[in-house]
């Protein structure tokens, strides 16, 4: 993380950087910890995906989850709700 807060585009404010955590549960102890972490970086924590097969059967078809049936992936497409919405916001936008 240190090396990509260093990066030149970063320091120089071209870019954003967001940070999501991916395929994780969050009732852990380790969550906890890794959230922790997160807020000591000081990025802008975005996102939880959760740790789902849905994302495994959607590669096995070729697919996104985004195309599968909404009632098989409601849960994620509702993380996927905060992630978008940041991409979208200006606190994004460099």
């Amino acid at each position: 993380m240190e090396e990509l807060q260093k990066n030149g585009r970063v320091e120089r404010k071209e870019v954003k950087i967001g940070v999501i955590a991916n395929r994780v549960r969050e009732n852990t102890i380790i969550f906890g910890e890794l959230y922790d972490f997160i807020k000591s970086m000081k990025l802008p924590y975005v996102a939880t995906l959760r740790d789902t097969q849905n994302y495994i059967h959607a590669e096995e078809r070729g697919i996104g989850i985004f195309e599968m049936a909404p009632s098989r992936v409601y849960q994620d497409l509702e993380d996927w709700e905060p992630l978008t919405k940041w991409l979208r916001s200006k606190r994004s936008m460099p």
